[in-house]
């Protein structure tokens, strides 16, 4: 199954804006490695997200990589991190994502937003 096209352009600006913020706040915290790593990984694959309309990778994104980018930086302790900023994209992804966990199994559910 597919994002709808509108979807996928909503999911993408959102992307876009986690990538940004991403990118910027790699540069701002420089002198934390282990914090750069976890940013970084979080952020790289976002570009390939972006061009692909399959929910299931869309679904993969936020289950998984998203959780597992929260473990971390919660993990590090970094002031303001996840970014207000990230998480308010995620807002919006997940007003993306929502809109299909009707049409899946519930065990492919995407997991609420929290």
């Amino acid at each position: 199954m597919n994002l709808l096209q509108d979807d996928l352009c909503d999911a993408r600006q959102a992307m876009g804006l986690i990538a940004t913020i991403g990118a910027v706040l790699i540069r701002d915290h420089s002198n934390m490695p282990e914090y750069v790593a976890a940013e970084a990984d979080h952020i790289h694959n976002l570009p390939d997200y972006m061009l692909d309309p399959d929910l299931a990778r869309h679904l993969y994104y936020w289950n998984h990589e998203r959780a597992l980018y929260l473990e971390r930086v919660q993990a590090l302790q970094v002031e303001h991190c996840p970014s207000p900023v990230t998480v308010e994209a995620w807002k919006a992804l997940w007003s993306v994502y929502e809109r299909y966990n009707e049409d899946l199994p519930p065990e492919q559910h995407f997991r609420a937003y929290t």
